[in-house]
């Protein structure tokens, strides 16, 4: 068996995390009396969000302790609706110091979900919840069309 085999499962695990993390509103970074905890519905997370975009990895580099200067090809553009081929953004990941740049590793691809909000972590979904939730935010978007962001996620 090859010796990375066994990241295959590790990735899918850390992607239901983030998943479940960003959809429950617990990887919220720091917190404050206002922020209860409700978790922060579908429809929320695309208004609170810069950019929602499927695509993949060029490019990746950090450009600060918790920041990623990332370039992707884009595929399909949910949010906002229309862009170029290629989105040059940088992300907030609390984890770098965790992981590094492997979850943003060339060639890879997924669905990417930026906030607003600095304070938040980006989210790469990949493996086999991408489609699910590809599908998911496909769907959601007309509820987040008039939806503002809620306070607390700001």
């Amino acid at each position: 068996m090859p010796a990375n085999r066994w990241l295959v499962p590790i990735w899918i695990v850390a992607g239901v995390l983030v998943v479940g993390l960003l959809i429950a509103g617990l990887g919220r970074g720091d917190s404050s009396p206002n922020d209860g905890d409700r978790g922060q519905s579908t429809g929320e997370a695309i208004a609170c969000a810069s950019y929602l975009v499927d695509g993949t990895v060029i490019e990746a580099s950090q450009s600060a302790p918790d920041r990623v200067s990332l370039t992707m090809t884009v595929s399909e553009w949910l949010k906002p609706q229309a862009g170029p081929p290629t989105l040059k953004v940088t992300v907030t990941d609390s984890d770098l110091s965790a992981y590094g740049l492997e979850p943003w590793a060339p060639g890879t691809s997924g669905l990417l979900l930026v906030p607003s909000a600095r304070r938040y972590s980006a989210a790469l979904i990949t493996g086999e919840l991408h489609d699910a939730q590809l599908v998911s935010y496909r769907r959601h978007l007309d509820d987040a069309q008039g939806l503002a962001c809620p306070k607390e996620f700001q």
